[in-house]
């Protein structure tokens, strides 16, 4: 069988499927499923500072689909709460989580204040988790929703602060929605990331013909499936020669397949996410099927 050991930031994982973060992901007993099925390390649902963001509007998630011809196409529309837990709380599930599995259990984190950045890192860090992913990307972000465009150096000034407080590696996970995704992954390894995570999801907005509303949310709501793949595909083979440590690939996957796409295009390791939500846990120990026949058609030995 050939070795599938490989990287998340400067944390060795057993292969390259890592559960993202989300409602997948958000307490030990859906961890546990996950390393049932062989997932190498997963993400926990993030934490945010700010509390509006711990409530759900509903309908949470819709499949939309769209018939345009002969041209067919599908997205998995969510609007996904952070976790409803405050920092004690979900510190608790860490220590739970990391005391009952033996994969890595990696921390996601929101913050607004800079004190708040230092904090959560520092007490989750004690908590037992094996690394933290700084989350600037999601939908609910002010920088976002203002339109500025100071998400970079934002999220280097965080890189840098976190880095500071805690020994965990560190992984800086960003926004598809910037000007230059490339120089947004060489600056975030020279201010001292330990991976990237390329990338979360778009915001985006469809309309219901008939009540001649938004389908949910107003475009707030976060979106992807198949169709994603492309993008990160096309930005992480222009980051990976450029930069010196680990990218871990989201988005669009939907099969065997693209777990090797985007090793090709020189990820390390890759985040699942729609398809747990689509076809359950299973899909995991399904894409390491595939992965490892490809490798042995191919005689690769390793990652």
């Amino acid at each position: 069988m050939p070795g599938m050991e490989t990287m998340y930031g400067s944390l060795k994982i057993k292969n390259p499927l890592v559960v993202a973060s989300a409602g997948t992901s958000e307490h030990l007993e859906l961890i546990k499923k996950a390393e049932d099925m062989s997932a190498a390390a997963v993400v926990m649902k993030t934490l945010f500072e700010e509390e509006y963001t711990r409530k759900n509007p509903t309908p949470c998630y819709s499949i939309i689909k769209r018939k345009g011809g002969p041209m067919h196409s599908s997205t998995f529309y969510s609007f996904e709460q952070a976790s409803p837990w405050d920092l004690e709380r979900y510190a608790e599930e860490v220590r739970r989580a990391a005391k009952d599995v033996s994969i890595p259990v990696i921390a996601s984190i929101n913050c607004v204040s800079d004190p708040a950045w230092a904090d959560y890192a520092s007490c989750l860090e004690e908590a037992g988790a094996a690394a933290l992913e700084i989350n600037r990307s999601c939908p609910f972000s002010k920088v976002m929703l203002e339109g500025k465009d100071t998400w970079t150096a934002a999220a280097i000034e965080t890189v840098k602060l976190v880095k500071d407080k805690v020994s965990i590696p560190v992984c800086a996970k960003f926004t598809p929605q910037l000007t230059d995704p490339l120089l947004t992954a060489v600056s975030l390894d020279k201010a001292g990331a330990d991976g990237l995570v390329m990338f979360s999801r778009f915001t985006g907005l469809d309309i219901d013909l008939e009540k001649e509303a938004p389908i949910m949310h107003g475009g707030i709501a976060g979106h992807g499936g198949p169709w994603a793949i492309h993008y990160a595909l096309r930005w992480i083979s222009a980051a990976a020669p450029q930069v010196n440590i680990p990218i871990s690939g989201s988005g669009g996957v939907s099969c065997g397949e693209d777990i090797i796409k985007y090793i090709l295009a020189g990820a390390s390791s890759v985040q699942i996410c729609t398809s747990l939500y689509m076809e359950g846990f299973t899909v995991i120990a399904d894409y390491l099927k595939k992965l490892d026949y490809y490798m042995t058609e191919k005689g690769y030995t390793d990652i």
